[in-house]
């Protein structure tokens, strides 16, 4: 049993628990009148809120990537060949876009993050402001070869690209043994992340 589904099952328990208690709670206070019990009541609805996060998670602890890690190599590299389906998809007008890159630190450092994207065309993309790391400063424009990565999102949010999220995916199944949940429910809506989650 994975550490997820260990949780999953302790929520689901509580859960239960938070149910039987809210049902008692209701019983005791409105059927018999005994205003004393109300505290069941209260235990079990903060046992329905807290339990529900833990029983049916939709948040997971991202594992770290480094851009040298052959899944994160190879991420990019599919990223770069499909590039041209990124700028079909803006061009269409009816889609979204973000690329990730990597942005240089004045200690020396990088960190990647992504950023919605105005425009592009053969050479570079136009970048939207947004807000940055602390020691970073964003760029107007990125080549189009400095795109590690990149996402269309549509009006139903259905997601085009995004293969650092399956890189995400195939490091939590080999070194965990499963994808969370979370990452599951992001990857449903990727185009791309079909075939991982039918494995």
């Amino acid at each position: 049993m994975n550490k997820e589904l260990r949780k999953r099952v302790l929520g689901g328990a509580g859960f239960v628990g938070g149910i039987v208690l809210v049902i008692a709670g209701c019983y005791t206070l409105f059927v018999l009148a005994v205003p004393s019990t109300v505290g069941f009541l209260i235990l079990g609805v903060m046992l329905l809120v807290l339990c529900w996060q833990p029983m049916m998670p939709t948040r997971y602890p991202p594992l770290p990537l480094s851009p040298d890690e052959p899944d994160m190599q190879r991420a990019s590299s599919q990223a770069q060949a499909s590039i041209s389906r990124f700028s079909d998809g803006l061009a269409s007008q009816a889609k979204k876009g973000a690329v990730r890159i990597a942005l240089d630190k004045t200690d020396g450092s990088q960190q990647r993050i992504w950023v919605k994207v105005a425009a592009l065309n053969e050479s570079e993309v136009r970048l939207l402001p947004r807000p940055v790391p602390a020691g970073a400063t964003l760029p107007k424009t990125v080549p189009l070869l400095a795109v590690e990565d990149w996402l269309l999102v549509d009006l139903d949010g259905v997601t085009e690209g995004g293969f650092t999220h399956l890189a995400m995916a195939e490091k939590y199944r080999r070194e965990e043994g499963y994808i969370p949940r979370g990452l599951r429910l992001e990857l449903a809506k990727f185009v791309d992340g079909k075939a991982i989650l039918n494995n």
